[in-house]
C-alpha cells in the first residue's frame, strides 16, 4: 500500500516525503537512519520464522549482502571478523566429534576440534620436530 504524499505546506514537508520515498524504495531516495533505543530497553528484531529460512541482512551501498543472521542464529560475514578476544567452550575431557566444534581441554591445555567422526587435538608440544603445532586424533 503506497503512502499518500504530504501536500500541506509545513516546514517538514520535504523530510516527510523523503521518508515516504525511502520506505517505498523510490530511486534516488536517501535517508540516514539512526536507531536509538530508550534507556533500559532492548532493541529487538523478530524474524517471521524459527527454521533458519528468514534472515536479517546488512547490505553495502550497492545492495550486496555483507553480513546476515538467520532465524536460527547462524551468522554469515563476507569480510573479516576481528574480535578483541575469541572464547571457545571448555571441558576437562572434550569428546565432541561434531564437525567444526571446538573446545579447550582444561586438563591438557590444548584445543580439540571435531571432524565428524573423531576429536582432533591441536597442541603446542615442544617435542614435535616437524612443526610447532602438532595435529593428532584424541
Amino acid at each position: 500500500m503506497a503512502l499518500a504524499a504530504i501536500t500541506a505546506t509545513t516546514s517538514t514537508l520535504a523530510d516527510i516525503n523523503q521518508y515516504k520515498e525511502h520506505l517505498e524504495g523510490q530511486a534516488g531516495s536517501t535517508l540516514s537512519w539512526f536507531l536509538r533505543v530508550a534507556s533500559s530497553q532492548n532493541f529487538v528484531i523478530r524474524l517471521s520464522d524459527a527454521g533458519g529460512t528468514q534472515k536479517f541482512s546488512i547490505q553495502d551501498s550497492g545492495g550486496v549482502e555483507v553480513a546476515s543472521i538467520n532465524s536460527d542464529g547462524d551468522l554469515t560475514i563476507s569480510g573479516s571478523l576481528a574480535p578483541a578476544a575469541l572464547t571457545i567452550p571448555t571441558a576437562s575431557a572434550p569428546t565432541a566429534t561434531t564437525e567444526g566444534v571446538m573446545q579447550w581441554d582444561t586438563n591438557d591445555d590444548h584445543i580439540t576440534v571435531g571432524d565428524g567422526a573423531n576429536n582432533l587435538v591441536i597442541s603446542n608440544e615442544a617435542e614435535q620436530a616437524v612443526s610447532a603445532w602438532a595435529f593428532g586424533t584424541g
